[in-house]
Parts: C-alpha cells; structure tokens; sequence
C-alpha cells in the first residue's frame, strides 16, 4: 500500500473533503454526474437529476463533478444549477474550458472548483491565466492530466489538485482505459499534491487497484448510471477505499 503523506495548502471544500479522506487512511468516494457520451449514449435521465444526486448522498459519496458541456456531453448550466440546488457537497465544474469569462460564470452558478485539462486546453499560459481566475474568485483547481509530460506540466503549473483521466478525452473518452494509467503516473507524483482518479472504475476490484496506487479520491460516473442500486453499489465501492 501505498500511504501518503498530508497533503498541504489551500482548503477549500474539495481539498478538504480529499484531505481528510488522506488523513483517515481512506481514499474518497465522488460521483460524476455525465449526462450523455459518446460510448455509453444517454446515462442519466435529465427529469430525474434530484432523485439521482440524492441516491449517491445517501450512498455516501462525498462530492461532485458535473460535465456541462452540451453537444457531447449533454451538459449545462441549468442542470448544473439543479444539483447544486440537491447538495451541499463540493461540486466540480468539467467543461472545455477556452475563455476567462467561463470561469466567472462557473463562481456564479455556484460551483467550488474547475477541472481544467491540459490536453483539451493545451496552452500552458491560458491555463495558468483561468487558474488565476479561477484563485482569485475563490474556486479551486483540478488540473486534469494523461500522461507524463502532463504531469510535469501540471507540477510547473503549481497544481495541488490532479485528476488522472483513465481514458483519452480527445476521443471523447471512447476507448478502454484502465487503472494501469493512474498506477503508472502515481510512481512520479509528489506527496504534497492530491490526486483524483477518473474513469474506468467499474467495480470495487477496478477501485482498490486505484486505492493501492496511493490516490486520495475516485470518480465514478458510468458505473453509477448503469447500476439498478445506486446505494448498494456506492457501499460496496465504500468498502475498496480503505488504504
């Protein structure tokens, strides 16, 4: 097992809530909230959103993404707007982000943090410049990362939160990543930084090859879209997160 130590730094509600999971020996449990993709089609049913966020509250998981982009992704603001208004968890905004002005709207609808990724935006000068704002409205960053090259972008970038995307976002996430990738990054990561893993966690087996890389969060979307007990299966992730 792979045990980190505190991680230090800003204390918003994202870090917070991956923090305290750090210091209980635990990775943290939080769902993301993807409407539509292009693998999977339709996920989750727009008419129901509350009912949904409600389940996985009660499942016990301890924060949120929302993918707000529209034409692939089936995301907005408006539904965003209504999960904010289902909890009070740390919710995370994923979008293809390109423009400062998304950002201010992003404080505004009432998200706590902004997952920018290095891939999609690709210049390190515009993403340094959204992270700024992004500081300076009082949200906190996630920067999002695939490969080694990213990482060392994302460490001169100052990053104190990462996000391993599993899978290729400039595919539109449709081929078969697996954990290997965040155990393969999680070899050059400093202790200081907290660390989410995303996709690909399918099962409670896919989770503690996950844990056991030393992460401090999971992002699971797919599997709780598909699954007939949403409750029952974030328990049964529950158990796979101790370190």
């Amino acid at each position: 097992m792979n045990h980190r130590r505190s991680a230090t730094g800003s204390r918003g509600p994202l870090s917070a809530a991956l923090g305290a999971a750090r210091e209980n020996a635990r990775a943290a449990l939080m769902a993301d909230i993807k409407f539509r993709s292009a693998r999977d089609q339709q996920l989750i049913d727009e008419d129901r959103i509350e009912e949904y966020v409600q389940s996985l509250v009660e499942g016990g998981v301890g924060g949120f993404s929302v993918v707000t982009e529209p034409q692939h992704f089936g995301g907005s603001l408006a539904l965003a707007a209504r999960v904010r208004s289902a909890t009070t968890l740390p919710i995370i905004r994923k979008e293809f982000f390109a423009r400062l002005e998304q950002i201010d709207e992003s404080a505004a609808a009432g998200f706590d943090a902004v997952q920018l990724t290095i891939s999609v935006i690709r210049q390190l000068d515009l993403i340094e410049r959204i992270a700024g704002r992004a500081v300076d409205l009082g949200l906190e960053v996630v920067i999002c990362i695939q490969d080694r090259t990213e990482l060392k972008q994302a460490l001169a970038l100052g990053a104190t939160i990462i996000g391993i995307n599993n899978r290729d976002i400039l595919s539109l996430e449709t081929d078969n990543g697996t954990v290997r990738r965040t155990a393969n990054l999680m070899t050059s990561m400093p202790d200081e930084v907290l660390v989410l893993s995303e996709s690909s966690m399918l099962s409670a087996e896919d989770v503690k090859q996950a844990v056991s890389a030393g992460i401090d969060g999971v992002l699971i979307g797919t599997a709780f879209a598909k699954a007939a007990d949403r409750v029952a299966l974030a328990r049964e992730f529950h158990k796979a997160l101790k370190k």
